[in-house]
């Protein structure tokens, strides 16, 4: 069972569809114990971010398969404050250099 829950507090509209519909399903799941706050960035393909989606996890090993949902045509970074947790390449294409 996931227990992570993501959270997004920008307009779904403004949002990838994907980013959007993992946001609203995920919103509604309860943690039951202190998390760890985990940032997940979206990246464009400039290279820049696009948006930060709050993913609150125990452990990396949950915040990296919450963060692998994110994944749509964009490239996805997962952070714990100033830690790069987990990179992940757009779904499709091969992985990029870090």
């Amino acid at each position: 069972m996931q227990r992570c829950r993501i959270q997004d507090d920008t307009p779904p509209d403004q949002l990838a569809a994907g980013l959007a519909e993992v946001s609203r399903s995920s919103a509604s799941e309860v943690i039951a114990k202190p998390a760890w706050g985990y940032y997940a960035y979206v990246i464009g393909d400039d290279g820049h971010v696009q948006n930060r989606v709050e993913v609150h996890c125990d452990d990396d090993e949950e915040a990296k398969r919450c963060a692998e949902q994110l994944v749509d045509g964009h490239a996805i970074e997962l952070w714990q404050e100033a830690r790069k947790v987990a990179t992940f390449p757009p779904k499709g294409l091969p992985p990029f250099q870090r």
